[in-house]
């Protein structure tokens, strides 16, 4: 019996353990391979957003706004710390969410799949037969 209750712990404990690893493998930051923008990935409610830590825009005016914002009321905002991948949820063994390019005022659907342990590959259609796709690399 009591082999029984020990052996039930670990099993709920190694279950535990595997949902947090999960939750923690797209949680850090990565940066994309070229033009070197930096992203943070962290909880944002039920899902997972990347926020803007560093970019060309950044790096030319570290005071650069999301000015082209179709909301007047956005366009103050700072692009660094912008949350830019948006409601990152689970789709196979990938991501899907959504990207807000800044440079554009446009939100578009996107999904990251992972091609390697620290690698990820960045997929986003601007419209059906325009996709583009990056890699990001962890850097944490």
């Amino acid at each position: 019996m009591i082999r029984s209750l020990v052996f039930a712990l670990m099993l709920g404990l190694a279950a535990g353990g595997a949902r947090s690893a999960e939750t923690r493998e797209l949680t850090g930051v990565w940066v994309e391979r070229g033009p070197r923008t930096t992203f943070r990935f962290e909880p944002c409610g039920p899902a997972t957003c990347g926020i803007l830590e560093d970019s060309i825009y950044i790096k030319a005016d570290a005071d650069a706004r999301d000015v082209n914002n179709p909301d007047a009321g956005l366009r103050s905002r700072r692009l660094q710390g912008l949350p830019v991948l948006l409601g990152l949820r689970r789709a196979g063994p990938g991501w899907r969410g959504r990207v807000y390019i800044p440079s554009m005022g446009k939100t578009f659907p996107m999904r990251l799949d992972p091609v390697a342990a620290r690698t990820l590959r960045f997929t986003l259609c601007l419209a059906p037969r325009d996709c583009h796709r990056r890699t990001l690399d962890r850097s944490d």
